[in-house]
């Protein structure tokens, strides 16, 4: 499998979850998200915001980022992926894959346990795919998340 690198970013979040990055199924391919990071950026203060990774069956509308090849012997990626939503998606109620909250001056990371079933996988579904979500009720800092995804 394949390897890449996405990196997305969100400058209007409000008190509702709003996509930062999303990670949208290729045709014909799943991906396999296997470790990601999310950050707050600004300003920061001692607050908390909410960071949610949940599955969508129609994509948000993104601006587009191009996937990075780990490996560049590989060929370009089949997934898309985009970041900043200006319209969220269809996400899949209780879908969570992870939701915790994280402290603004704090990098939080995650990564896949080290077997294949531990990989959060996108279904093999037209349009769908994982968003990374977040939300803030008074704070306005930036959000940015990385994901590193096998298709």
């Amino acid at each position: 499998m394949a390897a890449y690198s996405i990196t997305g970013e969100e400058n209007a979040v409000t008190a509702a979850l709003t996509t930062v990055l999303a990670l949208i199924r290729g045709a014909a391919r799943r991906g396999k998200i296997g470790h990601f990071i999310l950050s707050a950026g600004g300003t920061i203060a001692d607050q908390m915001f909410t960071a949610v990774l949940m599955r969508f069956t129609v994509a948000p509308t993104v601006t587009g980022v191009v996937p990075e090849r780990k490996d560049l012997a590989d060929g370009a990626a089949i997934m898309t992926a985009g970041e900043n939503a200006s319209a969220e998606g269809t996400y899949t109620a209780a879908s969570e894959l992870f939701d915790q909250f994280i402290h603004h001056r704090q990098t939080f990371q995650w990564f896949a346990p080290e077997n294949p079933e531990g990989y959060l996988t996108i279904p093999d579904t037209a349009a769908a795919g994982i968003g990374a979500r977040v939300l803030h009720a008074t704070a306005t800092p930036p959000y940015r998340c990385t994901m590193h995804f096998l298709e």
